[in-house]
């Protein structure tokens, strides 16, 4: 496949897409692509997972034990990091550039047919739910984007519904409540299937919608010594039902499974990892795409429990529209040299704005670039034997990672949705 021909395609479907930005949340779009593309989601079986926070690592657990336990799976999720091709995968490969067009290519022609208006995520979930279909999947593991009940993901019928947890995020959309943004994320539950459900996504709302669909509900019991615990015990519940549905997942692929992690994580680093930056390589570099405060909470927790005597030096970068004051003050609890960084895109914010959100007694260093902040940090770190930690928006997460020098399969153009004010929580 020809790099240029890929990067043409997608370019196109930001075109395409950017006439969408400010049409009304429906699903009257995917739903019409999805009749003409003949009910690909239809043919296979599915679980659909939604919550503020932990749904990709949800769903990456699940559908790394459903692999090792021999099934074909089908894995979509949101944002990516470093390629486009990360967000459609079958049992842990990216849809192919060639595959991407293709499929892309009938979206458009079937859009400019049928007069069908699109944004740039319900085509992203067209083209998976066709792929899917097209190579035959065993089941599919769907992590909503925005939401659930008028996300574009749920068109799905699912065999089983997970929402991780509910925390304040995009409140001009969803709501300004726990309790209102819950009645969205719910959106996913259908009749007579069942739900696993989070801890922090146990509401009243979730159990009412649950309770007038007939669903099983079953919540995991804790508490959890870690975030990734307890998205561990989801996950592992969400496959002991899959099993009494009739999936046969032995111990081992569950127990592998609900190890697994995406990158950007918690994602620790040790020095041996980044050796193309010496002699700036301190003991441990952390990377998390924590961008909200329940999110920064979490990895503010973590960092203390695993790290309790170390100093920090935290590299951080968000997107517009955050609730970046709480974010910041959380951070702070850390104790933290902060460097300020933002990434070449249009929905990032500049370090100076950013800056301006700090507490009074938190100063920080601005940077350049991503690059800039990550080597100065490094050095400090170096000196001091101090733990770095790059945090915030995904959209820093692919020049961070080529900063440390790690490899990674990045697409030629930034093909995030760079024109695309309010889909993905990133």
């Amino acid at each position: 496949m020809n790099h240029a021909k890929y990067a043409d395609t997608l370019r196109a479907l930001f075109a395409l897409s950017s006439t969408a930005v400010n049409k009304p949340m429906t699903l009257d779009s995917v739903i019409d692509l999805n009749i003409h593309l003949n009910h690909p989601t239809h043919t296979y079986p599915s679980v659909h997972v939604a919550g503020s926070n932990g749904k990709g690592s949800v769903v990456t657990k699940i559908s790394s034990a459903l692999t090792k336990a021999g099934y074909r799976v089908g894995t979509f999720t949101s944002p990516h990091i470093s390629s486009f091709r990360e967000r459609i995968t079958i049992s842990g490969n990216p849809i192919t550039e060639a595959q991407a067009v293709e499929g892309l290519n009938t979206l458009t022609r079937l859009c400019q047919q049928h007069e069908i208006e699109a944004s740039f995520f319900e085509l992203t979930t067209c083209l998976a739910f066709h792929h899917f279909a097209t190579q035959e999947v065993d089941i599919a593991v769907v992590e909503a984007g925005l939401g659930g009940r008028l996300d574009a993901t749920n068109i799905l019928t699912p065999i089983l519904s997970v929402i991780t947890s509910i925390s304040l995020e995009h409140t001009r959309i969803l709501g300004d409540t726990r309790e209102a943004i819950a009645q969205e994320k719910a959106g996913i539950i259908k009749y007579k299937t069942p739900v696993v459900v989070g801890p922090h996504a146990d509401l009243p709302a979730v159990r009412n919608i649950a309770f007038e669909n007939s669903c099983d509900y079953i919540v995991p019991e804790g508490p959890y010594a870690s975030y990734d615990d307890e998205n561990a015990a989801i996950a592992q519940e969400a496959l002991y039902q899959l099993r009494e549905i009739d999936f046969h997942i032995p111990n081992g692929a569950i127990s592998f499974g609900i190890k697994q992690k995406p990158p950007c994580r918690f994602e620790l680093l040790s020095s041996t990892q980044i050796t193309d930056l010496a002699p700036y390589t301190p003991k441990e570099v952390v990377l998390d795409v924590a961008h909200n405060p329940d999110g920064i909470a979490k990895l503010v927790h973590e960092l203390k429990a695993r790290f309790p005597k170390q100093q920090f030096q935290v590299v951080c970068g968000f997107s517009k529209g955050k609730d970046l004051q709480e974010s910041l003050v959380l951070l702070s609890q850390l104790n933290p040299e902060l460097h300020l960084v933002a990434a070449e895109h249009p929905r990032a914010l500049d370090v100076n704005e950013l800056a301006s959100e700090l507490p009074s007694n938190s100063p920080a260093r601005l940077h350049a670039s991503i690059k800039e902040g990550i080597v100065t940090a490094l050095k400090a770190a170096t000196s001091h034997n101090a733990i770095v930690v790059i945090c915030g928006s995904f959209f820093i997460m692919a020049d961070a990672r080529d900063a440390l020098g790690l490899a990674q399969d990045r697409d030629p153009i930034d093909l995030n949705e760079a024109v695309l004010p309010t889909i993905d929580s990133v």
